[in-house]
């Protein structure tokens, strides 16, 4: 790093490690680098492990950063009320997905009808969700609310590995819907966008705490699928309730299998909230904003 400092006119150290930037940043500082940190989930929850110490380090090292970017709105506002920085050292930044255009749309939706086929799903109403799987994302909510829906013709597509997956499928036994579960593991991303965009209802069942953004939302977005949510947290700031998506009451089975309901009986409602939910990340969510807005930011330090 010195040698580049030598080299080059400006150096900028973009670092979104927790535990890297805490421990380097002095170092970054000593040699004259100008420092970026990047901020993804709420601090508080983090603040509060191993006795506070985390705090009281970040307390310490609060004022080497040139300027912290935040993915969300949710999270500048819990840097601001847990932190010494400087609120006009913070910038939010959105995550930002792959624009699909609509002819880019068309095709990917018959690559997810063949999905489909394949697996013998042709008939099948998809309801989906994309995460890890673990007790914070709260599949457990979305199962037992599928497990109450009463049409026959629907299945439940859970897309991600993780260490509750397991428990999951147990769940499912227990529930009696594991022949309407399917449990895909990892796929790629071209699968994935493939199965969101033939899908009926996009669901994001988390309300945790630490969630910084939710970037599978924007995906199911993008591909113009409606979407229920917790409207907790970040996912707020991404869905707007009865406009790009319906909210369901966190932790409550009940409310979301209503949610989902309300939508398999409304398609005019569904395709006008997924209508609207892929303009506003057309607009919003695409990635090159959030290219843009970085090398902004990064720039604005060169002098």
């Amino acid at each position: 790093l010195s040698d580049l400092n030598k080299k080059f006119d400006q150096v900028i150290v973009y670092t979104p490690g927790f535990t890297e930037r805490l421990v380097f940043s002095p170092f970054f500082k000593l040699l004259g680098l100008k420092i970026i940190w990047l901020e993804y989930g709420p601090v508080a929850a983090v603040f509060k492990r191993n006795f506070g110490l985390p705090k009281i380090i970040y307390f310490l090292a609060s004022s080497f950063p040139d300027q912290v970017a935040t993915i969300s709105q949710h999270s500048r506002a819990s840097l601001l009320a847990n932190t010494s920085v400087s609120h006009n050292k913070i910038s939010t930044i959105y995550p930002g997905t792959p624009c699909i255009t609509d002819k880019k749309l068309k095709l990917i939706k018959k690559r997810g009808r063949t999905w489909k086929k394949n697996q013998r799903l042709g008939l099948k109403k998809l309801i989906t969700f994309v995460g890890r799987l673990t007790v914070e994302k709260e599949v457990d909510v979305l199962l037992k609310a599928f497990a109450k829906l009463k049409q026959k013709n629907l299945q439940l597509i859970i897309i991600g590995t993780g260490p509750e997956k397991i428990i999951y499928q147990n769940l499912a036994k227990k529930l009696k819907i594991n022949d309407r579960v399917t449990f895909t593991g990892f796929v790629s991303e071209t699968n994935k966008t493939a199965i969101l965009a033939v899908s009926e209802v996009f669901v994001f069942p988390s309300a945790w705490e630490m969630e910084g953004f939710g970037i599978t939302t924007i995906e199911a977005m993008m591909a113009g699928i409606p979407i229920i949510t917790t409207g907790a947290g970040p996912q707020q700031e991404i869905v707007i309730d009865k406009k790009t998506g319906l909210f369901f009451n966190p932790h409550h089975p009940d409310d979301l299998c209503q949610k989902i309901n309300l939508l398999l009986l409304n398609s005019d409602l569904a395709q006008k909230l997924g209508r609207r939910g892929r303009k506003i990340a057309l607009k919003k969510f695409e990635q090159t904003h959030m290219q843009q807005q970085t090398l902004d930011l990064i720039q604005s330090l060169c002098v």
